[in-house]
């Protein structure tokens, strides 16, 4: 009894947690309704029933709304959770939190623009592969706007503050060859799927919507659901680009925690330069708590950061 009365309080806390340091001044939404959640005995006692992974407040809130729309109150959320408490339960329990920002490619092009051309690019967690395309967007850094293959229309624009250190790239990198790795890689052509990936953008996040919109659209017509693949562990990149006589630098995106080259890997990259493997990260290390972590000299190349 003792057990179960610490682990609801334990969802409590997670849940208030949320509500004042995650959404609150952000989502008024969300947080009200993460507060409701956090006092409500009924909807703990059947977050304490699902397993530990699928209990998170963002998990919660996007199944509500994807099943039975977005609440307008607190009141409105309890009745709707619990009266379709077999149908979110479902939902939660086959999908996750799978967020797709396509504009933290505008912090990215500027690093991608001064390796080694062309490129390749591996993003460890895709989801739907969103952050893969930066080639397909345009930019606009302080007012001064770059577009891919000089179309202005057909793309979606990401704004991006600047100062007078930031490298402003003056073309867009070559991008020779792309694909994702994913437990559950997401294809936004299935009309389910694009779904779960608007939901999972909270209520108030207008601009983020349409941003993630756009995107949708340009990876349709990049055809790239067919590089996103499933697999459980990090891929060494240099096993696939030695297919491709030409070659280019490989870039791993965001969400890579750590890269650490083996001491012996077999068809490893010379030490010519021109197949080198450069990691970039946009998450904190505490993200990953239970990966190692590389060293300066083991994990990052040269033009790249770990940090």
């Amino acid at each position: 009894m003792s057990e179960d009365r610490s682990e609801s309080e334990r969802i409590s806390r997670a849940y208030l947690r949320f509500a004042e340091v995650e959404a609150r001044g952000r989502s008024p939404l969300y947080e009200t309704l993460a507060r409701g959640v956090a006092a409500d005995p009924e909807i703990i006692a059947f977050l304490a029933a699902l397993p530990k992974e699928k209990r998170q407040p963002n998990l919660l809130l996007a199944a509500v709304r994807h099943c039975c729309g977005t609440p307008g109150s607190w009141d409105e959320f309890r009745c709707a959770a619990i009266d379709n408490a077999d149908a979110v339960r479902e939902i939660m329990l086959a999908r996750s939190t799978q967020t797709n920002e396509p504009a933290r490619c505008a912090t990215l092009l500027p690093v991608l623009a001064t390796l080694p051309q062309p490129l390749a690019l591996i993003e460890v967690g895709a989801s739907a592969g969103l952050c893969l395309l930066p080639d397909f967007y345009g930019y606009d850094y302080g007012g001064q706007l770059l577009y891919p293959h000089g179309a202005a229309r057909q793309h979606p624009v990401f704004p991006c503050a600047v100062d007078a250190k930031t490298p402003i790239p003056a073309a867009m990198p070559q991008i020779a060859w792309r694909a994702g790795l994913d437990l559950n890689p997401l294809d936004v052509s299935d009309p389910e799927q694009a779904a779960w990936l608007r939901t999972l953008v909270w209520p108030e996040q207008t601009d983020r919507l349409a941003r993630l919109c756009a995107a949708m659209k340009s990876q349709r017509r990049a055809s790239l659901a067919s590089t996103l693949v499933i697999c459980g562990m990090i891929w060494r990149p240099w096993q696939r680009r030695r297919q491709n006589p030409r070659r280019s630098s490989s870039f791993i995106p965001p969400y890579l925690p750590m890269l650490q080259r083996p001491q012996s890997a077999p068809n490893s990259p010379d030490r010519s330069g021109r197949d080198a493997i450069f990691g970039w990260r946009t998450r904190r290390r505490t993200s990953f708590p239970k990966l190692p972590h590389a060293s300066a000299k083991q994990g990052c190349g040269a033009g790249s950061s770990c940090r």
